[in-house]
């Protein structure tokens, strides 16, 4: 016969379950990013990716493309509430567009940080304007070179040859009539290095085409940890209770014997 303590420990059981599975019995299971290579503790650097999802472009409000590929990012992530992580941080996504009232470098903004695919490519080695190497170019007229193409998404899947919403030149800003949210928005190639990554043609706003989404600034810590699995902590909550309930049951039979 189990004791009150005992099965109170046991009906613990269900809780950890749902703690680490949810509701709908599924384990929680985020996109997690790695370091990419060549960085070092204190380092900072940022993600970039291009939309799994398409939309059109006849909104004029940023926002309503920032929650595009935040939306497109978490449903890459698993959907639900999963959400694309680097090191336990969750990441926040801003698309590289312009619209009348938003240039694209001021939405996404800089900090002079390398630019990463999330399998680890380097795109830009920084996400400001430079005369090289950089994501944007110190101006309209100047070619643009990315280390390498923005041609995947979040989980390494090739999107090359996607048209990508843009409405951006070059040099991160745009002109008005080809910013999102007029009748024949810029559109670019995903995978392209040079000027057609952003600036390749134009398309009614009424099309659906992919985004590209960049993250925040995030950096490399100092003491990397990695969290637990969820099938390690049940597996641990399991053997705890098993441990316990032996533990009673050895001392109970020692009482009666």
């Amino acid at each position: 016969m189990m004791t009150p303590t005992l099965m109170r420990r046991i009906a613990l059981i269900p809780a950890v379950l749902w703690l680490v599975f949810g509701g709908g019995g599924r384990a929680v299971a985020d996109l997690n990013i790695g370091t990419p290579a060549g960085l070092t503790p204190g380092e900072s650097f940022r993600i970039v990716f291009v939309t799994d999802g398409t939309r059109n472009a006849t909104s004029g409000n940023i926002g309503d493309y920032n929650t595009f590929v935040t939306n497109d990012a978490n449903a890459e992530a698993g959907g639900g509430s999963n959400v694309v992580k680097y090191m336990g941080v969750a990441l926040t996504w801003t698309a590289l567009a312009s619209t009348p009232t938003t240039d694209a470098i001021n939405n996404v903004g800089t900090y002079g940080v390398p630019v990463y695919l999330a399998s680890g490519a380097l795109v830009a080695g920084t996400d400001a304007r430079a005369s090289s190497g950089g994501l944007w170019t110190i101006n309209d007229s100047t070619p643009a070179l990315l280390n390498s193409g923005i041609s995947q998404d979040l989980n390494g899947t090739s999107q090359y040859g996607a048209s990508v919403w843009s409405g951006t030149a070059t040099a991160g800003d745009g002109d008005t009539i080809v910013k999102l949210g007029t009748s024949s928005p810029s559109y670019g190639i995903a995978g392209y290095t040079n000027t057609g990554w952003n600036s390749w043609g134009l398309s009614p706003s009424t099309s659906g085409l992919h985004l590209y989404g960049i993250s925040q600034e995030l950096t490399v810590p100092s003491a990397p940890s990695a969290a637990p699995e969820p099938s390690t902590i049940w597996i641990a909550a399991v053997g705890i209770c098993a441990g316990v309930a032996y533990h009673r049951m050895r001392t109970r039979r020692r009482q009666q014997g």
